[in-house]
């Protein structure tokens, strides 16, 4: 979290897409004729903050080097994207993408490989960065010389960048070139907090605003603050349980629908999240223009989920453990250590799964090591959390080529549902072709998905002019902030 705010206070600062509407900030103008070929115009008043104007040379340095296969992006994937010769490009066929072209010093033009209305929103969210301090050393298949960007940042976003205690703070300075005129608020450190301290930090005026995961006990110690205003609303994430359909166990989706149907959600939800969570079906915020109401629910019922395994072909031994085929149904979980969530689901996951012959083995590791596990393919099931935006394509994760699909889930059906949804341009259409979708992805689970839950931000009342939404963070705001 702390290097999304780092990079959004210093780095260019970019449009959001909100529901249908774009909000031009640094983009003056976005045209096109197709979805193929459009051309995006920068505001020509756009400077780093060394005072070098940001020009679309910049802008065309950027996406080349993020098609660059050494690049490692958790923001754009280009071949989600599929910029017209990316793939040259990536396997060092070509030395220029041949999609990407500089019409003059403040626009550019991007033609894509095949018709994606999503593109925009992969292309006007990415943060670009500057030719001159990082095209200089940069080559083709090396993409070492761009990672010193963390060490000597320049952007062009409201603040500037001026120290760090690794761990502890980052310092930042208003921006005296920044486009909209220096932000009010002179300087803004951001403090490296967890849950607990931070209430405290709060309470004591040692910081000014924080984002804190909303339960029931933390919005009433919130309530008791006298000088903290508080705004809760549907959180951009979506917690599931990832499950390796590469295991025959998992390949049947009626497993799957058992699996969620045996799980009480409602009651993990519950205990995790007070009121401020609820149960989720599909991958996509209720705040979405896109979200489907209709999915089925999987409301808890074991007797129904007793029956899909049975249906499965997988019985119930004399020890109760279900078999197929001499396989015992024994799931082995991969439980990230002190996180919440896990804290409260394991022990309801073993109960509810026994009561269907099923057992859980937990294996407790670190993070990074569970992630390392996901990615290498190399588990059974785990718990994460996945990121969700204004851009309802879901390609990346649930595709059969997808870059972030660890799942092994493929389904051809959806994979051309997920395409033709990409090229429809009418809104009506659109949202109608994504409500299929989520049926889709529903029906088949291969995930099982968990909850919805709320942001909540917590703002001293000295700070004025805050506003926060579930597509917009803190930082849009702070260059009209003022404190009281």
């Amino acid at each position: 979290m702390y290097t999304f705010f780092f990079l959004k206070l210093y780095n260019m600062e970019i449009p959001y897409l909100e529901f249908k509407n774009i909000s031009n900030f640094v983009l003056v103008n976005f045209s096109t004729n197709s979805i193929v070929s459009f051309a995006i115009a920068y505001k020509d008043n756009v400077k780093f903050s060394d005072g070098t104007p940001l020009t679309a040379e910049d802008v065309e340095f950027t996406f080349t080097y993020l098609c660059d296969k050494l690049t490692n992006s958790n923001t754009f994937d280009p071949s989600t994207v599929n910029i017209k010769g990316w793939k040259d490009y990536s396997d060092g066929k070509t030395n220029k993408v041949e999609g990407i072209k500089v019409k003059d010093s403040h626009t550019i033009s991007f033609e894509l490989e095949k018709e994606n209305t999503s593109a925009i929103y992969a292309l006007a969210r990415t943060l670009i960065v500057s030719k001159k301090l990082l095209g200089k050393n940069y080559k083709q298949g090396n993409a070492s010389s761009i990672e010193t960007m963390e060490n000597t940042p320049i952007g062009s976003g409201q603040y500037i960048f001026k120290e760090s205690k690794p761990g502890e703070e980052y310092d930042f300075e208003a921006n005296p070139n920044y486009w909209r005129g220096k932000p009010k608020i002179e300087k803004v450190i951001l403090k490296v907090t967890n849950q607990n301290n931070a209430m405290q930090m709060l309470k004591d005026g040692e910081i000014d605003l924080n984002q804190i995961k909303p339960n029931n006990e933390a919005i009433e110690e919130i309530k008791s603050f006298k000088y903290v205003d508080f705004t809760t609303f549907p959180a951009n994430v979506y917690g599931y349980i990832g499950i390796n359909l590469n295991r025959d166990i998992f390949k049947d989706k009626k497993v799957r629908q058992a699996l969620t149907y045996g799980l009480d959600r409602e009651n993990i939800v519950k205990n995790v999240f007070g009121s401020y969570g609820t149960v989720c079906n599909e991958p996509q915020s209720v705040a979405s223009w896109n979200y489907n109401e209709d999915v089925n629910k999987y409301k808890f019922n074991t007797d129904k989920a007793n029956k899909l395994l049975d249906e499965a072909g997988w019985k119930k031994d004399s020890d109760g453990i279900r078999k197929k085929n001499g396989q015992k149904f024994q799931i082995h979980y991969l439980a990230s250590s002190d996180n919440p969530v896990n804290d409260v689901l394991i022990p309801i996951m073993k109960e509810n799964y026994k009561k269907l012959g099923i057992e859980v083995l937990v294996d407790s590791m670190d993070f990074t090591s569970v992630n390392n596990k996901v990615e290498n393919k190399d588990f059974d099931m785990f718990f994460m959390a996945g990121s969700l935006s204004a851009n309802p394509d879901q390609s990346v994760v649930f595709k059969t080529e997808g870059t972030q699909n660890f799942f092994g889930y493929s389904n051809k059906e959806l994979d051309k549902e997920m395409s033709d949804s990409l090229k429809e341009q009418n809104f009506d259409t659109r949202k109608k072709d994504y409500k299929k979708v989520w049926e889709m992805i529903n029906d088949d689970m291969p995930t099982i998905f968990m909850y919805q839950r709320n942001d909540m931000w917590a703002i001293s009342s000295r700070v004025k002019g805050i506003n926060v939404t579930p597509y917009k963070d803190f930082t849009v705001s702070l260059w009209k902030a003022k404190l009281k």
